[in-house]
């Protein structure tokens, strides 16, 4: 990570590692998770800036940047022989954004970062959708939290892409945008 103008930046066009996220390795033995978490002190968040395999980048103003690693010493599978959690150590990444509040800004949040990945805005539609049928949303099932996301086509290994929920419950809609990565597992040092 860099600080340069008061922006920070992740560059997760590296190969994924401790060292690079600044995971915390001293951790008591056994433990398969390592995590690195990155707080704002202010209720406003910090600007950062996330550069992708591939040349796209984002930027958002981030309450949260949490990476983690999982060792997983052999692969697990469900009883067809799937599998459902691959031999390695798996990093992920969860950025949560400073949340919103109205459906104007929650829309208008979503699809500044789908167009700064130039994705496709479809889910923009969904999650227009799901506002309007907020009201109609069953009472027990409100507190709920209702989600879209998009991806970022899969690029050396890291499965990428942002999301943005509310509960139906909530007034005003309150908008909460992540991002969040997963990168395939590499060898467990």
């Amino acid at each position: 990570m860099t600080v340069e103008n008061g922006v920070e930046t992740w560059d997760l066009t590296v190969p994924p590692s401790v060292e690079a996220f600044g995971i915390d390795t001293d951790v008591p033995e056994g433990a398969r998770t390592r995590v690195g978490a990155y707080g704002s002190e202010s209720g406003g968040g910090r600007p950062v800036r996330f550069l992708l395999p591939g040349g796209e980048e984002v930027r958002v103003q981030a309450t949260q940047v949490i990476f983690d690693a999982l060792d997983n010493a052999q692969e697990m599978t469900d009883q067809s022989g799937k599998v459902i959690l691959p031999q390695g150590r798996l990093f992920h990444l969860r950025v949560n954004a400073v949340p919103v509040e109205g459906a104007k800004a929650g829309v208008d949040a979503y699809r500044d970062v789908l167009e700064q990945l130039d994705l496709p805005d479809t889910s923009v539609g969904e999650l227009q959708q799901k506002i309007a049928a907020a009201d109609s949303v069953d009472p027990v099932d409100a507190s709920q939290r209702v989600s879209v996301g998009a991806s970022v086509p899969k690029t050396d290994g890291l499965d990428f892409g942002p999301s943005t929920s509310f509960r139906p419950n909530d007034e005003p809609l309150r908008f909460t945008l992540r991002l969040n990565g997963a990168w395939d597992p590499v060898p467990i040092p």
